[in-house]
């Protein structure tokens, strides 16, 4: 058994090295393309990760501007459909035209609230992280089967 303690192994070791390049640059070309190797493996497969969220992102982003748009919309919608309303009210109309009219604006703004509904909704529950100290386990202990001091 060697005892790399000895300065005698290092200076043997050495002038082994020096005097056989033949053997030894081989060996560290060898070594360099497996590290190379290695570090393109592994990091190829962090880039093909990162593209995937990239693409799950952006179609997160067309469903909700797309969804924005028609809330948008549909809030446009019932601002006119008020308009009208408010002209039917000053006009004196009857009570079934007013209860159709503010049945519209009603179903306007519920669609409209429906779609952002969507969206938050979508966004809370993509933010929610798993307990790292459980992956995701939620624990629950019964305080009656607990030891009684």
């Amino acid at each position: 058994m060697a005892d790399y303690t000895d300065p005698k192994v290092w200076i043997d070791g050495w002038n082994l090295a020096t005097s056989a390049p033949h053997v030894i640059v081989p060996m560290l070309v060898v070594l360099a393309v497996a590290v190379w190797w290695f570090r393109g493996h592994t990091k190829s497969g962090e880039i093909k990760a990162l593209k995937e969220q990239a693409r799950a992102d952006e179609k997160w982003r067309h469903f909700a501007e797309d969804k924005a748009t028609t809330a948008t919309q549909k809030l446009t919608a019932a601002e006119a459909t008020i308009a009208t309303l408010q002209q039917q009210i000053a006009a004196g109309a009857s009570k079934e035209a007013l209860a159709s009219t503010s049945l519209s604006v009603s179903a306007s703004v519920r669609e409209a609230n429906t779609d952002l509904r969507e969206v938050v909704g979508f966004m809370l529950s993509a933010t929610e992280q798993p307990d790292t100290d459980t992956a995701g386990v939620r624990l629950y202990v019964d305080p009656n089967k607990l030891p009684k001091k």
